[in-house]
């Protein structure tokens, strides 16, 4: 997780018992696993309530003032998308791990080197992907 402001992310780890425990069971995560195809929460402090996930108030808490999370879609998921085969009210069921990859300091970076710099750091970056996850199976 980070929040604008932290200089490092922070890492949890989430063990394969997680869908038996009750943090996940009554949160969002699992709204999704049992077939919601959207999950949204107004996080205002105002708002009506829907369905009242304990991470909600936490996010409240913070300061934060909306929660969203759809299901993952397998291989070409934008592509299925934008073809119709997946539409609001219908869902898949797929084993998937995501993969977040974050720059350090990159706002620092793009503040203050040239843009043709940027550019190119980026697209290193992002060379540097593709390869590695499409050989085993994996896509961006």
């Amino acid at each position: 997780m980070w929040v604008y402001g932290m200089e490092e992310s922070e890492f949890s780890r989430i063990d394969h018992d997680v869908r038996e425990r009750s943090e996940y069971i009554n949160s969002p995560a699992s709204d999704i696993h049992d077939g919601a195809s959207e999950v949204r929460e107004n996080l205002e402090p105002d708002s009506p309530l829907g369905r009242n996930h304990a991470i909600y108030d936490e996010m409240r808490a913070k300061g934060l003032t909306d929660y969203v999370g759809w299901p993952l879609v397998g291989s070409h998921a934008g592509e299925l998308f934008l073809a119709g085969a997946t539409r609001r009210g219908s869902g898949t069921t797929v084993r998937a791990a995501i993969m977040i990859c974050d720059l350090r300091d990159f706002t620092g970076v793009s503040d203050n080197w040239p843009r043709d710099d940027v550019i190119r750091l980026l697209n290193d970056y992002f060379d540097a992907k593709p390869e590695p996850l499409a050989r085993h199976g994996g896509e961006i």
